[in-house]
């Protein structure tokens, strides 16, 4: 968080001074920067998106049950790397529905896997 904020504070000071010379590389110069940003710590989605897959690809496949949710988590993943890329909550809120969509298909993988 400290280094996100730290690059904000730096890039802000920056695109400031020359967004009155040229508007576009400013543009370009926030948007590249906001991608790194979200990747350190910006966005939770990223983190996220690779502990579901880490997990997802963990999940032992004996059922319909926990296929979908396999391919849930892929989806998971997909998705909170496109919140680093989009500046949607769209995106986010999608990302927040699937992120509980497999929680409850892992609970439920788990305990179809006891029975």
């Amino acid at each position: 968080m400290f280094v996100s904020a730290s690059i904000a504070i730096e890039t802000v000071q920056y695109i400031s001074e020359i967004v009155f010379i040229n508007e576009k590389l400013a543009v370009e110069t926030w948007n590249t920067i906001r991608i790194l940003l979200e990747a350190f710590g910006g966005g939770n989605e990223i983190l996220g998106g690779f502990w579901v897959i880490l997990f997802s690809l963990l999940i032992k496949i004996d059922g319909i049950i926990s296929i979908v949710c396999r391919n849930v988590g892929f989806l998971v993943f997909f998705i909170g790397i496109a919140t680093a890329f989009t500046n949607s909550n769209y995106v986010e809120s999608l990302f927040g529905i699937a992120i509980i969509t497999w929680f409850l298909l892992a609970t439920l993988s788990k305990v179809s896997e006891r029975e």
